[in-house]
């Protein structure tokens, strides 16, 4: 397609983040575990326990092995981000797929086959229109800027309620210290300096 320097958004589907196939794994026996995480060069013992074993790589794998998706996108100059869990409508794709199977979904009846279905399926991808699919993908921006707006006004009311506990502090520090030479007045009216000992008002 020649296409390069794309950015690919994938949802967290678990196909999409499938780990190659020489990745320890939680559910190999111990000592499949322990073979496959010795050919990463990972140092565990075998006289660890399983559990022991997995606390120790899990977090390795977590932090150098990308799925499969991702590696690949990567070896040929582009980029994968997942959008958040729950938020298909931030996928133009998932909004023309259920358009799909919404017009097949109506015309369907109890004697249709799986192959009528899926010609049905290929027929409803054939009618979609350029209209329907930009109509799709800036429903889809629309929900980015929302959730973008909603992020910069939660960001801003944490900032606003973090300067406000900051002047809170300082209106405490200046009740009980005022800096030097600070004048401050007493219950007859006389104007007492910060520098002035108590003996010296005493002797006034």
């Amino acid at each position: 397609m020649g296409v390069q320097n794309a950015i690919i958004v994938m949802d967290n589907a678990r196909y999409h983040k499938s780990l190659p196939a020489s990745t320890p794994r939680q559910s190999q026996k111990k000592d499949d575990l322990v073979a496959a995480c010795r050919q990463l060069g990972l140092d565990v013992g075998g006289s660890q326990t399983k559990q022991a074993i997995w606390a120790q790589v899990e977090p390795w794998i977590r932090a150098n092995i990308l799925p499969v998706t991702v590696s690949k996108a990567v070896a040929a100059g582009h980029e994968v981000l997942f959008s958040p869990p729950h938020y298909s409508d931030l996928q133009p794709i998932e909004l023309i797929w259920a358009q799909v199977k919404g017009r097949v979904g109506r015309t369907y009846h109890t004697k249709r086959t799986f192959s009528q279905v899926k010609e049905a399926l290929q027929a409803s991808f054939r009618d979609l229109s350029n209209d329907d699919v930009a109509a799709c993908i800036d429903h889809s921006w629309k929900k980015v800027e929302e959730l973008n707006h909603m992020l910069q006004r939660m960001a801003d009311a944490e900032g606003a309620e973090s300067d406000s506990d900051s002047d809170d502090v300082s209106d405490s520090e200046a009740e009980e210290g005022f800096p030097p030479g600070h004048a401050t007045e007493q219950s007859d009216g006389t104007q007492v300096s910060d520098d002035a000992s108590a003996s010296d008002v005493g002797d006034e």
